[in-house]
Protein backbone atom coordinates (compact mmCIF):
# COMPACT_ATOMS: atom_id res chain seq x y z
CA UNK A 1 0.00 0.00 0.00
CA UNK A 2 2.85 2.34 0.82
CA UNK A 3 4.38 1.88 -2.65
CA UNK A 4 1.04 2.65 -4.29
CA UNK A 5 0.58 5.83 -2.25
CA UNK A 6 4.16 6.88 -3.02
CA UNK A 7 3.66 6.36 -6.76
CA UNK A 8 0.27 8.11 -6.66
CA UNK A 9 1.83 11.03 -4.82
CA UNK A 10 4.64 11.30 -7.44
CA UNK A 11 2.08 11.24 -10.25
CA UNK A 12 -0.09 13.83 -8.47
CA UNK A 13 2.92 16.15 -7.94
CA UNK A 14 3.91 15.65 -11.58
CA UNK A 15 0.38 16.61 -12.70
CA UNK A 16 0.41 19.69 -10.46
CA UNK A 17 3.80 20.74 -11.81
CA UNK A 18 2.70 19.99 -15.36
CA UNK A 19 -0.40 22.04 -14.75
CA UNK A 20 1.79 24.94 -13.54
CA UNK A 21 3.84 24.72 -16.74
CA UNK A 22 0.67 24.60 -18.77
CA UNK A 23 -0.63 27.65 -16.94
CA UNK A 24 2.62 29.48 -17.74
CA UNK A 25 2.40 28.55 -21.42
CA UNK A 26 -1.27 29.50 -21.55
CA UNK A 27 -0.44 32.85 -19.92
CA UNK A 28 2.36 33.47 -22.44
CA UNK A 29 0.07 32.57 -25.35
CA UNK A 30 -2.66 34.89 -24.07
CA UNK A 31 -0.21 37.80 -23.61
CA UNK A 32 1.20 37.21 -27.13
CA UNK A 33 -2.34 37.17 -28.55
CA UNK A 34 -3.20 40.43 -26.78
CA UNK A 35 -0.06 42.17 -28.07
CA UNK A 36 -0.53 40.90 -31.62
CA UNK A 37 -4.11 42.19 -31.56
CA UNK A 38 -2.81 45.65 -30.64
CA UNK A 39 -0.23 45.86 -33.42
CA UNK A 40 -0.82 48.53 -36.07
CA UNK A 41 -2.45 47.09 -39.15
CA UNK A 42 -1.45 48.18 -42.65
CA UNK A 43 -3.83 50.83 -43.89
CA UNK A 44 -4.82 49.92 -47.43
CA UNK A 45 -7.23 52.82 -47.77
CA UNK A 46 -5.68 55.47 -50.01
CA UNK A 47 -5.23 58.96 -48.57
CA UNK A 48 -8.16 61.20 -49.41
CA UNK A 49 -6.01 63.86 -51.11
CA UNK A 50 -5.37 61.57 -54.11
CA UNK A 51 -8.96 60.41 -54.68
CA UNK A 52 -10.70 61.98 -57.67
CA UNK A 53 -10.10 62.95 -61.28
CA UNK A 54 -6.78 64.64 -62.09
CA UNK A 55 -6.06 66.27 -65.44
CA UNK A 56 -2.63 65.55 -66.90
CA UNK A 57 -1.35 69.06 -67.64
CA UNK A 58 2.18 68.07 -68.70
CA UNK A 59 4.17 64.88 -69.08
CA UNK A 60 7.87 64.81 -69.85
CA UNK A 61 9.87 61.67 -70.46
CA UNK A 62 13.51 61.08 -71.22
CA UNK A 63 15.35 57.88 -72.15
CA UNK A 64 19.09 57.82 -71.54
CA UNK A 65 21.20 54.93 -72.88
CA UNK A 66 24.83 54.74 -71.75
CA UNK A 67 24.90 58.43 -70.91
CA UNK A 68 23.26 59.64 -74.13
CA UNK A 69 19.70 60.96 -74.27
CA UNK A 70 18.03 58.95 -77.02
CA UNK A 71 14.40 60.07 -76.62
CA UNK A 72 12.65 63.06 -75.14
CA UNK A 73 8.93 63.66 -75.24
CA UNK A 74 6.87 66.48 -73.81
CA UNK A 75 3.09 66.59 -73.61
CA UNK A 76 1.36 69.79 -72.59
CA UNK A 77 -2.39 69.72 -72.45
CA UNK A 78 -5.03 71.87 -70.86
CA UNK A 79 -7.90 69.44 -71.49
CA UNK A 80 -7.79 65.83 -72.48
CA UNK A 81 -5.70 63.18 -70.73
CA UNK A 82 -6.57 62.42 -67.14
CA UNK A 83 -6.01 60.03 -64.25
CA UNK A 84 -8.80 58.95 -61.92
CA UNK A 85 -7.92 57.55 -58.49
CA UNK A 86 -10.83 55.78 -56.78
CA UNK A 87 -11.14 55.41 -53.00
CA UNK A 88 -11.02 51.59 -53.29
CA UNK A 89 -7.43 51.62 -54.62
CA UNK A 90 -8.08 51.28 -58.33
CA UNK A 91 -8.29 53.78 -61.14
CA UNK A 92 -7.95 54.54 -64.83
CA UNK A 93 -5.67 56.65 -66.94
CA UNK A 94 -6.75 58.14 -70.25
CA UNK A 95 -3.73 59.30 -72.24
CA UNK A 96 -5.33 59.12 -75.66
CA UNK A 97 -5.79 62.58 -77.15
CA UNK A 98 -7.17 61.24 -80.46
CA UNK A 99 -10.69 61.16 -79.09
CA UNK A 100 -10.99 57.38 -79.02
CA UNK A 101 -11.19 57.54 -75.22
CA UNK A 102 -9.18 54.37 -74.59
CA UNK A 103 -8.24 53.96 -70.93
CA UNK A 104 -5.82 51.81 -68.97
CA UNK A 105 -6.99 50.32 -65.68
CA UNK A 106 -4.69 50.08 -62.66
CA UNK A 107 -4.57 49.40 -58.93
CA UNK A 108 -2.49 51.58 -56.67
CA UNK A 109 -1.02 51.66 -53.17
CA UNK A 110 0.47 54.69 -51.43
CA UNK A 111 3.15 54.29 -48.80
CA UNK A 112 4.62 57.56 -47.53
CA UNK A 113 5.40 59.64 -50.62
CA UNK A 114 5.62 56.63 -52.99
CA UNK A 115 2.71 55.51 -55.15
CA UNK A 116 2.93 52.05 -56.72
CA UNK A 117 0.85 51.36 -59.82
CA UNK A 118 -0.09 47.79 -60.78
CA UNK A 119 -1.44 47.53 -64.31
CA UNK A 120 -3.04 44.14 -65.04
CA UNK A 121 -2.63 42.57 -68.47
CA UNK A 122 -5.09 44.37 -70.74
CA UNK A 123 -5.82 45.47 -74.29
CA UNK A 124 -5.13 49.07 -75.29
CA UNK A 125 -5.86 50.25 -78.86
CA UNK A 126 -6.03 46.62 -79.99
CA UNK A 127 -2.62 45.75 -78.53
CA UNK A 128 -2.30 43.20 -75.72
CA UNK A 129 -0.21 44.73 -72.92
CA UNK A 130 1.44 42.59 -70.23
CA UNK A 131 0.95 43.19 -66.51
CA UNK A 132 3.31 45.91 -65.29
CA UNK A 133 4.21 47.44 -61.93
CA UNK A 134 5.90 50.81 -61.54
CA UNK A 135 6.33 53.31 -58.76
CA UNK A 136 6.61 57.09 -58.56
CA UNK A 137 7.41 59.58 -55.88
CA UNK A 138 4.64 62.08 -55.15
CA UNK A 139 5.69 65.73 -55.02
CA UNK A 140 3.06 68.29 -54.06
CA UNK A 141 3.86 71.39 -56.09
CA UNK A 142 0.90 73.55 -55.09
CA UNK A 143 -2.60 73.12 -53.79
CA UNK A 144 -4.30 70.71 -56.18
CA UNK A 145 -1.14 70.11 -58.26
CA UNK A 146 1.09 67.06 -57.98
CA UNK A 147 4.19 65.88 -59.78
CA UNK A 148 4.60 62.12 -60.13
CA UNK A 149 8.25 61.25 -60.73
CA UNK A 150 8.97 57.85 -62.31
CA UNK A 151 12.49 56.52 -62.70
CA UNK A 152 13.82 53.12 -63.71
CA UNK A 153 17.16 51.64 -64.66
CA UNK A 154 17.58 48.45 -66.63
CA UNK A 155 20.23 46.55 -68.55
CA UNK A 156 19.34 45.86 -72.16
CA UNK A 157 21.79 44.09 -74.51
CA UNK A 158 24.79 45.33 -72.53
CA UNK A 159 23.56 48.92 -72.41
CA UNK A 160 22.32 50.77 -69.33
CA UNK A 161 18.95 52.38 -69.98
CA UNK A 162 17.60 55.00 -67.60
CA UNK A 163 13.99 56.07 -68.08
CA UNK A 164 12.84 59.21 -66.32
CA UNK A 165 9.35 60.69 -66.47
CA UNK A 166 7.58 63.49 -64.64
CA UNK A 167 3.79 63.66 -64.93
CA UNK A 168 2.13 66.85 -63.72
CA UNK A 169 -1.48 66.44 -62.65
CA UNK A 170 -3.98 69.05 -61.49
CA UNK A 171 -7.32 68.59 -59.82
Amino acid sequence: MYKFAYKFNKIFILLINCNTYMKRYLFIILVAALFSGCLKKDNTTPPSFIVGKWNITADTARVNINGTVTQTSVLKESVGPYVTFNANGNGVIMRDTTGAGATLAFNYIISGDIITFNYPAQTYHGEQLPAVENAASINQLASGTLGLVFSSTQQNAGATEIDYEVMYIHQ
